[in-house]
């Protein structure tokens, strides 16, 4: 996970702070953006390839995930993250992935977008 930082960092001027014994959030501009979390973690489902999810903002991780695998695409179970929220990590019919995020403590990002590092469209 430190190269992982370390890479970024140095790419996207992304700056970090820890989750303890989860791994770390990402900050571009000082706003939180995402997370880097420690794939030996025991709440990561074993299995978990290191990635990069875009996620988005959904009602509930478990029924996304449902309609997901109802419409031919593939969800790992839904888990906690610590009480900032719930993730369900999805993939399309072709292997493309999404994360669906549904917030508790923590709402998600409102970096601008023009910030070197923002995630952006």
């Amino acid at each position: 996970m430190a190269a992982a930082r370390e890479f970024f960092a140095a790419l996207l001027g992304w700056t970090y702070a820890e989750l303890p014994g989860m791994g770390h959030t990402i900050r571009a501009g000082g706003r939180d953006i995402g997370g880097l979390f420690d794939l030996a973690h025991p709440s990561t489902p074993p299995g978990t390839p290191p990635q990069i999810g875009v996620m988005v903002k959904v009602e509930s991780a478990d029924e996304t995930a449902r309609q997901a695998a109802a419409l031919g695409g593939q969800a790992r179970p839904p888990f906690d993250v610590g009480p900032a929220g719930r993730l369900a990590v999805l993939h399309d019919p072709l292997g493309a992935n999404i994360d669906a995020w549904e917030p508790k403590a923590l709402q998600g990002t409102d970096v601008d977008t023009a910030v070197h590092g923002a995630p952006s469209w």
